[in-house]
């Protein structure tokens, strides 16, 4: 019987998921996959996605038997802002035994996903992370084009045209797409996928950005009590250090902060983002 506790990271983009997955890294014996390429073809296959199951145990297989796996590294190092720089690359994890924690990260593909992937994977732990409107939005500006501009038609998993997804996701969906105004845009897409993580809250474990890069510590003690670990946490090296909410609010205009208020506030509501200024 396998000993492998998994995980599954999602969110949404610009929450925080790539720095989670170097936190994860710090544990002994803790490997966290960002982002990696398989999954989306697997992700594609099916309604219920079992190659996904198939690759976990492909990956801990590799693992446990040393051979190299692919992650996104950036100067042999894990990446954690995937916008700047990272490729995939080869690389050969350090276990110390066969007791190990595998974590994978998407995010919209995930998102798309989350109910099937439960049903695929019940005993991993999902995790999601979340993040203001406001610094999401600004993220989002400043990054990917399909973000920027919020072209949901172009997602690799969970599209407008994407044949597995729910009525309820078609209908949010074509919704963003029928919207002219690209700031009312991206805040639509931020309200839909924030609606995705509270449909889903009973099966997930949310973690907020805010306190994840502040309070790096005390998230891994909540990942670690949330798998049923007594023991404490086991760093390689040295524990985590806090760092600092970043935001780019300045590239906000007028028009964005209208669309926030409008499209988002009910939503983020939901997660004690009453502040929408």
């Amino acid at each position: 019987m396998s000993q492998t506790q998994q995980i599954i990271i999602t969110g949404l983009p610009r929450s925080g998921t790539s720095y989670l997955c170097i936190l994860l890294h710090l544990l002994k014996n803790s490997i966290a996959i960002n982002e990696p390429r398989e999954m989306f073809k697997r992700l594609n296959q099916q309604a219920i996605p079992w190659a996904v199951k198939d690759l976990y145990t492909q990956l801990e297989q590799d693992i446990l038997t040393g051979k190299p796996i692919e992650n996104k590294l950036h100067q042999d190092q894990l990446v954690e802002d995937t916008v700047n720089a990272g490729k995939h690359a080869l690389y050969q994890p350090h276990i110390e035994n066969k007791k190990i924690l595998l974590a994978t990260k998407n995010t919209l593909g995930y998102l798309a996903r989350l109910e099937q992937l439960h049903q695929v994977l019940p005993q991993a732990l999902i995790i999601a992370c979340i993040r203001h409107p406001a610094d999401t939005i600004a993220s989002w500006k400043t990054s990917f084009a399909h973000l920027k501009n919020a072209t949901v038609e172009d997602f690799v998993v969970g599209s407008l045209h994407d044949p597995f997804i729910s009525t309820w996701q078609h209908e949010h969906l074509q919704t963003i797409a029928d919207e002219p105004n690209q700031a009312k845009r991206r805040a639509l897409l931020w309200s839909y996928l924030a609606e995705i993580l509270y449909k889903n809250r009973h099966i997930l474990l949310l973690l907020k950005y805010e306190h994840t890069v502040c309070q790096p510590q005390d998230t891994l003690e909540t990942i670690w009590q949330t798998l049923g670990n007594k023991l404490p946490l086991s760093f390689q090296n040295n524990s985590p250090t806090a760092s600092h909410i970043r935001q780019k609010r300045s590239v906000l205009n007028e028009e964005d902060w209208q669309a926030i208020n409008l499209y988002c506030k009910k939503t983020a509501a939901y997660f004690a983002y009453d502040k929408l200024d």
